[in-house]
């Protein structure tokens, strides 16, 4: 007991000198102590006040638990908001490419489908090594997210954003670059609208188009004290819809052009795309559906108090049992 007490101590001048959000955990601490106190006391008289200790280590115990709940209470919290904290930065970096691919957009569109002026084609060699180095910093974003892989459909959209740039700035680097550079450059930034409006606030959770019982069924830690992932199923799920939504569209606009070759490749890229898009979609049901394993969830350590390993004489109320 005197152990118990002991440690109890070393954590109650751990939380008093952390945080002001830790006083809950100090205040349930300094409860245990003297309950512990007590106890120590009862067991040291003669005889023993066995009764009085075991209610002072039960009242010790119920302070313990309540630290402990509240610890875990502070872990799933500060995970929650460091969570938001990478979302709201994928976000961000999401928004910024897309305005950057807006802009290029706009540059490029009277450079296309004529032959340029030497002065034009300096212009069009620029906005093409600008359109690469966009693609090279979506290829590095998704590299240092290791969510972003995780999640069937964000990577097929880093997969389909790689292959309209890259193609946009092949385009560009034409003497006469295609008005098909403009048709890719479209469909980059509509992908890249749909990846900032997926991970909206407003998204976060199941929206009235996705109301029909099993948006959520990810297994994820909902309702759990589990934080929100990243990139939740809902996400995936609007962000699945408006990649056909934008496979559509592209073949609509094929169908207007007049047949090349180049739009000929865009044709086949077109019908791997909703190959990807049937692939990725099963990938995200059989991750929805698949059950939580055990033992995975895990809100992170809370305070730990050693147990004594010295026997036990006083039954059910013992301090052996206590931790």
């Amino acid at each position: 007991m005197i152990r118990l007490r002991e440690n109890t101590l070393g954590v109650i001048e751990e939380a008093s000198a952390a945080l002001a959000e830790l006083r809950l955990i100090a205040e349930s601490l300094r409860e245990a102590e003297a309950a512990q106190s007590r106890a120590i006391v009862r067991l040291r008289q003669s005889p023993p006040a066995l009764d009085a200790a075991e209610l002072d280590e039960l009242a010790s115990l119920a302070a313990l638990e309540r630290a402990l709940a509240e610890a875990k209470k502070q872990d799933e919290q500060a995970a929650q908001r460091e969570q938001d904290r990478k979302k709201a930065a994928l976000r961000k970096a999401y928004r910024e490419t897309l305005e950057s691919q807006s802009a290029l957009r706009d540059e490029s569109r009277p450079l296309l489908g004529k032959d340029l002026t030497r002065r034009e084609r300096v212009e069009a060699r620029r906005l093409g090594a600008t359109q690469t180095k966009l693609a090279d910093a979506l290829v590095a974003l998704r590299e240092s997210t290791a969510e972003i892989s995780e999640a069937p459909v964000f990577a097929l959209a880093h997969e389909r954003l790689d292959e309209l740039m890259r193609s946009a700035a092949q385009g560009l680097g034409e003497a006469a670059p295609p008005r098909g550079v403009g048709m890719d450059q479209d469909q980059a930034v509509a992908v890249l609208a749909s990846l900032v409006a997926v991970l909206g606030d407003e998204n976060s959770g199941p929206g009235e188009d996705f109301q029909d019982g099993n948006a959520g069924g990810d297994g994820g830690g909902q309702g759990s004290g589990e934080p929100e992932e990243l990139i939740p199923p809902i996400a995936e799920l609007r962000l699945l819809r408006d990649l056909q939504s934008a496979a559509m569209e592209m073949t609509r606009s094929l169908g207007e052009q007049p047949n090349s070759e180049t739009d000929q490749a865009r044709l086949t890229r077109l019908g791997d795309l909703q190959r990807l898009l049937a692939e990725r979609g099963l990938e995200l049901i059989q991750k929805m559906n698949q059950p939580p394993t055990p033992g995975e969830q895990n809100p992170g350590p809370g305070p730990e108090i050693p147990p004594t390993r010295e026997p036990s004489t006083t039954g059910p109320g013992s301090t052996d049992e206590a931790p």
